[in-house]
């Protein structure tokens, strides 16, 4: 009898418990642990599948764009000159496509420009809209308000413009880093863009054909213009 009592009141010892509360914490440190590294990796998958369709989005802007580019630019005073100029960085064009908002009336002045992110080594791809009959002088349109920049692409390893170049014949074709057309006396073949995401992995490269008859034929009457 006193035996029984004796065994119904019997407890844990503090042996015990410290090991129970070290295995309970070891199993909740284990499943925080999974619970952040599910919750990083989320995130990060968002934000992969965010930079993919930001550069979708600037890689469809600049094809549309291209592809109603006007190579020449209304003036006040009723003339019209030619533009089409670009660097590695910059690339700089008259066309009938915009992104903002509001009237999509008239032609406008587009200028694409690379810019490093301050005080980082990654770069951002802005896209700088005017009204073209605005502008006074080709290609001295400088920096215009904040209101008419988007940033397109944002914080990556590398952003580069390049541009076809069409040799004398029998000579393959290859691409520069710059273009003007008052220097070149032409249109470049295409435009090509591209875009690394990450240095461990291929860049993504767009390219834009621009030899369609009617920037051969403008540019012939540049020609007999000059």
């Amino acid at each position: 009898m006193n035996d029984s009592k004796k065994n119904s009141n019997y407890g844990f010892t503090l042996l015990e418990l410290l090991i129970s509360l070290t295995i309970f914490g070891l199993i909740v440190g284990v499943i925080f642990n999974s619970f952040r590294i599910s919750v990083r990796a989320w995130e990060k998958g968002d934000s992969e599948v965010e930079r993919q369709q930001r550069s979708r989005i600037a890689f469809d802007l600049l094809r549309h764009q291209l592809a109603s580019a006007h190579v020449t630019e209304p003036k006040k005073d009723g003339q019209s000159s030619f533009l089409f100029k670009g660097t590695s960085k910059s690339l700089e064009f008259i066309s009938a496509t915009r992104m903002s908002p509001g009237n999509q009336r008239g032609l406008i002045h587009v200028q694409y420009s690379v810019k490093p992110k301050s005080g980082e080594r990654e770069e951002s791809l802005i896209c700088d809209e005017r009204e073209a009959v605005l502008m006074s002088d080709v290609g001295s349109s400088g920096e215009g308000p904040e209101d008419t920049k988007f940033e397109l692409i944002s914080k990556v390893p590398a952003i580069e413009f390049a541009f076809l170049s069409e040799l004398p014949r029998g000579m393959a074709l290859q691409w520069v880093n710059a273009w003007d057309l008052e220097t070149n006396k032409q249109y470049p073949r295409a435009v090509k863009l591209t875009v690394t995401e990450r240095p461990e992995t291929s860049p993504v490269v767009l390219i834009v054909p621009l030899g369609s008859a009617g920037f051969e034929r403008k540019a012939n009457e540049s020609h007999a213009q000059k």
